[in-house]
């Protein structure tokens, strides 16, 4: 996970760079959280798991105990980021709390 004013490396930015917009957000979603690739972590993360008021992010692990309520993790690294992607979201779609982050 990075820590607040931390960019990505030289590669990452290549990658980046020409990666597909949903690509790119998944991959900047597993660098600023430290989430997990996948269906559980990455793909199941939505608007609304998003405490824009403590800047964090509900995010729900693979269920693997029994139970899983989910951790809060910080989005201050990259809540700038998440505020660009929400206002682009609800304009491309008309709503504006609702759907995947890495759409």
């Amino acid at each position: 996970m990075c820590h607040a004013g931390h960019r990505p490396g030289r590669k990452t930015l290549s990658i980046l760079a020409v990666a597909e917009e949903h690509v790119r957000r998944a991959i900047l979603l597993n660098y600023y959280l430290g989430c997990r690739a996948g269906p559980v972590e990455t793909f199941s993360l939505r608007w609304t798991a998003v405490r824009w008021e403590s800047e964090t992010i509900l995010v729900i692990s693979a269920n693997k105990a029994g139970s899983n309520p989910g951790r809060l993790r910080s989005i201050q690294s990259c809540c700038r980021l998440l505020k660009a992607w929400w206002k682009a979201d609800a304009r491309a779609t008309g709503i504006s709390s609702t759907g995947a982050l890495n759409a």
